[in-house]
Parts: C-alpha cells; sequence; structure tokens
C-alpha cells in the first residue's frame, strides 16, 4: 500500500491514521454517552453550566468532559470509544454522524491536557478529513485504529494498538506499526521510535451490571478499557486481555484542595462598573467552598476591601493544594450581582449579558528566592484554565499558553493564544518583576481580525508563583480590543515540568 496516497503532509500537525472496518449506527440526538464514570468526573456544556458525569449521562458537541481524580469512558454513535485518563480535559467541538454516507460527517475533539485512549469508529474511515483531535502540541488526524496518546510537557507519546498510524509534522513523516511507540519532542522534530509506553493509571473495576435506565444500556462495553491496554498493574502487554478475576487497586484519593484561610493572593480580571479591572490582592483571606473561590477579602490601605460572588455562578473552577483558579459568570440573560469594595466602601457590581465573567487564580505566593533552590530557572506546563470572556457576553475558545520563572532576576515571563468570536490573539510579557511570587503588569498583544493586524490592542496580566519550590504558578489577563470594542477576559494555571514550553518570543 503506498502512504502517500493515505497521508498528506500538513504543517505544523501531527497526523495519525488507519483503516479497519466499524459498523455504522443509526444517528442518535445525542453525539454519546457515558459508558461508565468514576471518581471526578465533570461535564460542561457550552453555554457553561456543568454537572457530574455518569453512566448514561449524554455528550453532545459543545461539551467538554474534565476528569480530576478520575476517569470515564464515552461511546459515540458511530462505534467509536474514547477513555480518558485521571487530570484531562477533553472537548467535542464539532460532532455529526448519520448512517448513510451523505459526507457531512464530523468527529473534531480537542484534548487540553491530560491522556485518552481510543477506538475509532465509522467517522474518518470514510473521509480523512472528518476526523481530528486538536492538542496544544498538533493535530491529530486518525482513520480507524486503536491507539493511545498521552501529553507529557511540550510533546506527546504515541502508542499503537492495531494497525499503523503516520506521525507527520514538520521535522517529517514516521510511521508506527502494531506495539510500536514514538515519542514526539515538538512540532518542528520528527517521531522517535522509543521502548517505553504512556503510563497509566490502573484501570477501574469492572462493571458487568447493564442499566435498563439508559437509551444506551452498557452491555459488554467496560471490556473496551481493560482490553486495549493491559494496565491492571500487573504490567501486561499492550493489547493484552486483561484478567477480569485479578483485583484491580482502586484510584488514590482525591488530591487536596485549598481551604478557607488567610495568607493568600487573589489575581482577579473582569469588566467593572468604573471600566476593565485587573489586579492581584496580596495577605487576603479567601473561603472556599470544596477549592472553589467564592469570597475574599483584603486590606486595602484604606480600609477591608472584599468582594463576594453574590448571584453569579461558578462555571469554571478547581484547585489542588497549592492554586485554584476560576470564572464567576452570569448564567442567564438577566442582570446579575455581585459585591466588590476595592477601596473600603461597597458597591454592587453588575453582569448585564449572558457568559459576562470574573476570571480568577488563587494561591498563597512563593518568594522567588526562596523557591529556587540551586535553580536558575523553572519551566511549566498548563494545568488548567478559564474559557476567555467578553464584556459582551461572548464565550471564546483557548489555545495554548506558557510560562517561565527567571530564579535569577527573580522575574516570570509568559504567554497565552486563545480565539474570540473569530478572532485569534496572543498575548505574552517578559522579564516582569515578580520577587514575592506576584506580578502585575501590562503586555503585548497581538491579533488577527480577517487577517488585519490589531493596532489599536492593550494588554494587562496579574498573577502569582505558589508552592514550596514554586510548583505551580497562574495568572488573569485582559486584552482591550479598540478595534472590534471588546475587552476580552480568561485565566491559566501552570504546573512545574522541566520540558515544558518557552513562552513566545523566547522559544
Amino acid at each position: 500500500m503506498n502512504t502517500a496516497d493515505i497521508f498528506k503532509p500538513r504543517p505544523l500537525a501531527l497526523a495519525i491514521a488507519i483503516a479497519v472496518g466499524a459498523g455504522p449506527q443509526l444517528a442518535e440526538a445525542a453525539a454519546g454517552r457515558v459508558q461508565f464514570a468514576f471518581g471526578e468526573v465533570a461535564v460542561t456544556n457550552a453555554d457553561g453550566a456543568s454537572a457530574p458525569a455518569k453512566k448514561g449521562t449524554a455528550v453532545e458537541p459543545g461539551d467538554t468532559i474534565v476528569t480530576e481524580r478520575g476517569r470515564v469512558q464515552i461511546k459515540f454513535t458511530d462505534g467509536s470509544f474514547v477513555s480518558l485518563q485521571p487530570q484531562s480535559s477533553f472537548k467535542i467541538d464539532e460532532y455529526q454522524f448519520q448512517a448513510g454516507d451523505d459526507g457531512s460527517e464530523r468527529s473534531f475533539f480537542s484534548l487540553f491536557r491530560g491522556g485518552l485512549r481510543t477506538i475509532t469508529g465509522v467517522i474518518g474511515r470514510r473521509n480523512r478529513d472528518s476526523y481530528r483531535v486538536t492538542t496544544p502540541v498538533a493535530t491529530i488526524g486518525i482513520r480507524g485504529t486503536e491507539y493511545l496518546i498521552r501529553l507529557d510537557g511540550s510533546g506527546a507519546l504515541v502508542t499503537v494498538g492495531d494497525g499503523a498510524i503516520a506521525v507527520i509534522n514538520d521535522g517529517g513523516e514516521v510511521i508506527l506499526v502494531n506495539g510500536q511507540t514514538g515519542v514526539i519532542v515538538d512540532k518542528n522534530t520528527a517521531a522517535k521510535l522509543v521502548d517505553e509506553k504512556p503510563v497509566l493509571p490502573p484501570a477501574p473495576p469492572k462493571d458487568n451490571r447493564d442499566d435498563p435506565g439508559t437509551d444506551d444500556p452498557q452491555q459488554d462495553d467496560d471490556d473496551f478499557v481493560a482490553g486495549l491496554i493491559g494496565d491492571d498493574g500487573d504490567g501486561g502487554d499492550f493489547g493484552t486481555p486483561v484478567d477480569d478475576d485479578e483485583p484491580v487497586e482502586p484510584p488514590p484519593p482525591p488530591e487536596q484542595k485549598l481551604e478557607s484561610g488567610s495568607g493568600y493572593a487573589v489575581a482577579y480580571a473582569y469588566d467593572s462598573f468604573a471600566g476593565p479591572n485587573s489586579n492581584v490582592n496580596d495577605e487576603a483571606t479567601a473561603t472556599f467552598d470544596e477549592g472553589q473561590l467564592t469570597n475574599w477579602t483584603f486590606d486595602g490601605g484604606e480600609g477591608a476591601a472584599s468582594f463576594d460572588i453574590g448571584e453569579l455562578t461558578l462555571v469554571e473552577a478547581g484547585s489542588d493544594q497549592y492554586i485554584g483558579w476560576g470564572r464567576w459568570s452570569n448564567s442567564s440573560d438577566a442582570d446579575r450581582q455581585f459585591t466588590a469594595s476595592p477601596f473600603g466602601n461597597e458597591l454592587i457590581e453588575q453582569f448585564e449579558d449572558e457568559n459576562e465573567s470574573l476570571h480568577y487564580v488563587a494561591g498563597r505566593p512563593t518568594e522567588l528566592a526562596i523557591a529556587a533552590v540551586g535553580r536558575t530557572e523553572a519551566r511549566y506546563e498548563v494545568l488548567s484554565f478559564t474559557s476567555p470572556t467578553d464584556d459582551n457576553g461572548n464565550v471564546g475558545s483557548f489555545q495554548d499558553a506558557a510560562f517561565l520563572v527567571d530564579f535569577t532576576n527573580q522575574d516570570v515571563s509568559g504567554s497565552v493564544a486563545f480565539g474570540m468570536s473569530g478572532d485569534d490573539y496572543d498575548l505574552a510579557f517578559s522579564d516582569i518583576p515578580a520577587e514575592l511570587g506576584m506580578f502585575s503588569y501590562p503586555a503585548d498583544v497581538g491579533a488577527s481580525h480577517g487577517g488585519c493586524g490589531c493596532g489599536g490592542c492593550s494588554g494587562f496580566v496579574s498573577g502569582i508563583v505558589a508552592g514550596p519550590q514554586a510548583e505551580r504558578a497562574g495568572f488573569v489577563y485582559h486584552v482591550g480590543d479598540n478595534y472590534e470594542e471588546r475587552d476580552i477576559f480568561g485565566a491559566v494555571t501552570f504546573i512545574g515540568n522541566a520540558n515544558g514550553p518557552l513562552p513566545q518570543g523566547l522559544e
């Protein structure tokens, strides 16, 4: 078979393709359904409403599935399966499937962090352009195969379970076949064969019970996770079925979350009554509900100042033991209020548009001189983020971000890229002083408006470095776009990774 007839290299893209058979299924209203959810798994829809995932839960285009200390398996209507590992974030960007071959099939996903396993279905076998998975480092195109991918810092590790794949990027094309593993260090370097395989947590206990209460009862679909890779803790080889009689250890308990107390720094960004507001408050006393920030107070120099969630809703939020992030949002088209008293005088802030939001990053800051421990710098990879929003209630899409701490000069650099209403933005900053583990400073902004630049754009960031050894970092950002007459806000957090990407302009 001539692979050149099947795989066509694309700039800055990673394509993985193979053709296998799969039986068509009748189209359903939902894109797919959860076959099982184990531990902390949530589904957030396109409107920002979030709910725990459970067996039988329908997933739709626009949904984002997030696993913290949990995992989930989803069966799509074209017969494909996706299994998400702990600490993963996966979005169904677009999905459409009909039993007939009418050329309208679409199966477009995004993997923001973590890892997944998949057995592809009909979509992608009919038309290679109808299937893709976008990640922070590359785009993956697949045609009917069984494979596993794990994001790791700035690269990825891919293992083939059945058939063959083509790994294509700016470094060239590499074919991997059954049982082979390739590592992709970046988009400019061709994949290299390695002996290691992605290390993933044990599979959850098998559940043989059918659930007649769902439209698509789970029968033997649990076999997918165990049968795809022998990962029951016994070191089984790739593709080796797991002995279902062997005991499987449960996943570890949930990680510690931020708890209410003093000594916090809170960076926030939103469109206030007086105009765009982006800042970081230190020595704050913060209130958390299951790791999600609902209130903070601090000494603003003119008396006590505070912020309280009020009538807003937490639509995106999370934390670990060192850092928290989230978005307070207006969840309806009616006015929603919250209190903010930055100068000791209580103000009633009001969001008039649905999805208008306040974004935050919170944690106890770490002085860089203390966290250095002989290091000259620290790199990071994305831990989590909020969906960017503007002051008109539009919700955009996060693309990628990077962060760097320079312990020698005690400053920080970073960048973030995102889309909003058809326009692409990138914000970058470098060498911002952060001796006390906090920073707040203007940033450079680039944008594209239908091919035009953004001469009237401005940017600002506020953030923190947290954890005893600066293990975490995060910042909120504000972009003022005079061309489109809008202000855009968002937040992104990072976890230390020595192989993490460099911020824009420092590559």
